[in-house]
């Protein structure tokens, strides 16, 4: 009892002194500014890309009703609304628009006559500087935006022609058709862990969506840098009266504490950033993600062997997980130096629960490795 206690002193003097050090306070400072700044932009009018609308009739029903859909719906992709057709060019020359959407005069009777085949040309300028994949994704967007006033045009003409219709008002079509709309979303998103989430696109931003990736990396850099500590101090000689073989639980005493103050700090963070997943899961995700870490961070001091090449190595590995794991985008090559890295699994686990017991796989095979490799260091050393 008295061991734990005095191991217990000993954890928290090593966090104390960690809080001291004004390298690790910022990277501890690091993580509320980082979701406190990803949360401000987010709330900012933003998009992936910066599209212009233009009408040439104000007055233009169709045309109207498009813009004022596109505008009013939460998408990636940000509209603007502009009344002069120079200045919609000129917003795309000078840079400051992707794209300019330009409406037509009279749409409702070219899109009856483009339904018909009687209109053998667009009728839907688009001005682009360059063409891209998010361009042209985004022309997807405007088919889908006017195909659903295709359905209503080749329903009035067919009651109309076919059902001898012709006798009823607009109005009293357009009561009809509504009647028989259809609510409801056609499609339900299922994780591989079984849940169902709502489709609904304004419950998250694609701004905010990297913020528990940047968090998993600042918690793995707070343990490469505890290492780094750890490797001053004992060129200082701070451990020259522990024996070789002893020193490997005080590695992991740095490294644990340093990545335990920024954990709890990624949780509250991840809490109040609303992308929180339940504390029962939250909990044991981080537990599981310390442990990976821990292992992870000691072979790599290992393998480096000294201070300056771990001080060379850190930026390489940052930037490596930064690509590789799933933080922006989800790279499917390299699987097997994905496998390697530790928040890999911890981001893929947080909406597949089948990744939880390869964590739990990891963390016996990195310590077991690093345990080997201890031992033969302390071998070869004595």
């Amino acid at each position: 009892m008295r061991k734990l206690q005095k191991s217990l002193l000993w954890f928290c003097l090593t966090c104390k002194r960690l809080l001291k050090k004004p390298g690790f306070l910022i990277l501890l400072c690091s993580i509320p500014v980082l979701v406190l700044s990803m949360g401000l932009v987010a709330k900012e009018e933003s998009g992936m890309l910066h599209i212009v609308l233009y009408q040439e009739n104000e007055k233009d029903l169709l045309s109207s009703q498009l813009v004022e859909d596109l505008l009013s719906e939460n998408s990636v992709l940000q509209y603007q609304q502009v009344f002069d057709e120079e200045e919609a060019y000129e917003l795309v020359e000078n840079g400051n628009a992707d794209a300019a959407w330009i409406f037509p005069d009279k749409m409702q009777e070219r899109l009856e006559e483009y339904i018909a085949g009687a209109y053998d040309r667009p009728f839907i300028r688009i001005l682009e500087r360059e063409d891209n994949v998010a361009l042209q994704l985004s022309r997807e967007k405007l088919y889908g935006a006017l195909y659903s006033y295709f359905p209503y045009t080749v329903y009035e003409k067919y009651v109309q022609n076919e059902l001898g219709g012709d006798t009823l008002s607009g109005e009293e079509l357009r009561t009809y058709y509504e009647s028989a709309r259809v609510e409801g979303d056609l499609f339900q998103l299922t994780l591989l862990n079984g849940e169902v989430k709502e489709n609904n696109p304004a419950e998250g931003n694609y701004l905010t969506a990297p913020v528990r990736g940047l968090l998993a990396l600042v918690i793995m850099l707070c343990g490469l840098s505890a290492v780094m500590y750890y490797l001053q101090d004992e060129a200082a000689g701070v451990f020259d009266r522990v024996a070789l073989k002893n020193r490997q639980k005080y590695l992991y005493g740095y490294e644990l504490a340093a990545m335990l103050c920024a954990g709890i700090a990624v949780f509250v963070a991840l809490a109040l950033s609303g992308d929180f997943e339940g504390w029962l899961k939250e909990t044991g995700l981080m537990i599981l993600y310390l442990v990976m870490s821990v292992g992870f961070c000691s072979v790599v001091k290992k393998l480096c062997g000294n201070l300056q090449r771990l001080g060379t190595c850190i930026p390489l590995l940052m930037i490596g997980m930064l690509i590789l794991c799933p933080v922006f985008f989800a790279v499917r090559r390299f699987r097997m130096l994905q496998y390697l890295l530790p928040p890999f699994y911890y981001l893929n686990a947080v909406h597949n629960h089948t990744i939880v017991p390869w964590m739990c796989l990891y963390c016996l095979v990195i310590l077991a490795v690093d345990f080997a490799l201890d031992k033969a260091m302390n071998m070869h050393k004595s």
